[in-house]
């Protein structure tokens, strides 16, 4: 049997020329050679074989992250470097809860309700409505659907994996264990990598399986205890529907259908506690992590490891926490005294924060990336102080010139959309900052102007806690036709 060995570069043409090559060496086929059938043969089989190379190339480009296409081959790798992408984010806002009874009335957390829609929200903390009064309570756009399993062996490892339809939608999962030696229910905690546990911790960690499947991996006795045979191992999953609007004065029902005799319950946007500003429906929620966001952050977890340390590392943890944020920054003590310019003893092992979202109000980011941090850095002996974000406008000066057969105020507000789009304030590309030679850069891309010139406000002294977007509304941009000579 004789073998054809090509490489890459080498063309239709040459393969072809190799196999007749091949085929004028063998006495049966000598005399057909420079015949239309053995022509025939040889372009057949040069076809097949370029084809295959390519293809095995192709094949063999899924085995590394940067140049995966397929999303199972980045979850495969993702998973082999121990990164967990983002789950859904529910949408959050606040309700007010009508006791219309002499008789106060007390709600558990985790009581749903229904929209018209049919859409779940669900109470976050346990509440207390008075007689002949209302509330206003915080809620969330979820639905808890409870899937247990049994352990039927004694065996290091134990996975549980939940199907690809629950996955794509929940937000959280939280993890049960029933045990038979004492009859007891407990929930076990989420542990990356099994980082510090030992052969008594009640931790997981979980996972992602090529097929787009969350998993949940128990420990081996060792890092980890082992649920005991027999044990009931209980999924409470917290699903969403991700980015979802519940807007003003819609009424909710109870899905346990006793509260609605004494209770009514009614979506708002200025509840009386003034977390959220006026004008706020139950929004903010997003979808979960886009391939390019999973490969990305496959990329860096190596380096990341879970961990914060570095102010990259903070910001980065921060986004993927909070999914919704287009600007955040991080600094810490030596960065605070400086703009300050004054020592404090109140900067000492403080990491200080600021964040923006067009969706949430600061209050609300506030919390949350309080709630992010310290979970992380409590053992660190650190503190965080978050720092409200401050929004700072940025005009600039367009001239340019288009061909007579354009419309000058289309052409106008077609440039200030793109702008606006792109470096405004609900861009996700504020974090990058804004330079001139990126904005010279799109605008010549749109292809609309022949010629045009420039002039960014860049006078401002930016500080820690504020972050620039242009101002492309107030900009002035001024089109005009172009001169014939």
């Amino acid at each position: 049997m004789t073998e054809i060995i090509i490489n890459e570069s080498q063309t239709l043409e040459e393969i072809q020329a190799e196999f007749e090559a091949i085929l004028a060496k063998k006495p049966a086929w000598a005399k057909y050679t420079g015949s239309q059938f053995t022509d025939g043969i040889s372009v057949f089989v040069a076809q097949m074989v370029l084809r295959s190379e390519r293809f095995a190339q192709r094949k063999l480009q899924e085995a590394h992250i940067t140049l995966a296409s397929n999303r199972a081959s980045i979850l495969a790798k993702s998973n082999d470097r121990g990164f967990v992408h983002r789950k859904r984010t529910p949408s959050r806002g606040y309700v007010r809860i009508e006791n219309s009874t002499n008789i106060a009335v007390s709600i558990s957390a985790g009581e749903e309700a229904l929209s018209p829609d049919l859409v779940p929200i669900q109470i976050i903390s346990p509440v207390d409505v008075p007689a002949n009064s209302h509330v206003d309570v915080y809620v969330e756009q979820l639905k808890r659907t409870d899937y247990q399993t049994t352990v039927l062996l004694d065996e290091p490892y134990i996975e549980v994996t939940l199907t690809k339809a629950i996955t794509e939608e929940v937000s959280r999962v939280e993890v049960w264990v029933l045990e038979p030696s004492t009859g007891g229910i407990s929930e076990w905690e989420m542990l990356h990598l099994f980082r510090g546990a030992t052969d008594k911790s009640k931790v997981y960690t979980e996972y992602y399986l090529p097929s787009e499947q969350l998993g949940f991996r128990f420990g081996n006795g060792i890092s980890g205890k082992i649920p005991e045979v027999d044990s009931l191992i209980q999924l409470r999953a917290y699903s969403s529907e991700g980015n979802v609007t519940l807007s003003d004065g819609q009424t909710f029902s109870f899905t346990r259908s006793a509260l609605n005799r004494d209770l009514t319950i009614t979506s708002i946007l200025s509840p009386e506690n003034g977390v959220i500003p006026e004008g706020q429906p139950i929004t903010g929620g997003a979808d979960w992590a886009t391939t390019e966001e999973i490969r990305a952050g496959a990329t860096y977890s190596t380096v990341f490891d879970e961990q914060v340390v570095w102010d990259s590392d903070y910001e980065h943890y921060i986004k993927q926490s909070i999914p919704e944020l287009v600007w955040v920054n991080v600094w810490g003590e030596y960065e605070e005294e400086a703009e300050a310019g004054g020592r404090h003893t109140d900067h000492i092992n403080t990491i200080f924060a600021s964040a923006y979202s067009p969706l949430r109000s600061q209050i609300e980011i506030e919390l949350d990336v309080l709630n992010a941090l310290t979970e992380r850095i409590m053992a660190l002996n650190l503190r965080v102080q978050y720092r409200d974000a401050v929004a700072v406008p940025v005009t600039f000066t367009l001239t340019g010139t288009v061909p007579i057969h354009r419309n000058l105020s289309e052409v106008a507000e077609m440039i200030r959309n793109a702008i606006d789009l792109e470096f405004g304030g609900k861009s996700e590309h504020i974090n990058e900052g804004i330079k001139e030679k990126d904005m010279w850069l799109f605008i010549n891309n749109l292809g609309l102007l022949n010629d045009f010139k420039l002039d960014l406000d860049t006078a401002i002294d930016i500080k820690l806690n504020e972050f620039i977007f242009l101002d492309a509304i107030n900009s002035d941009i001024t089109i005009s036709y172009e001169r014939m000579l």
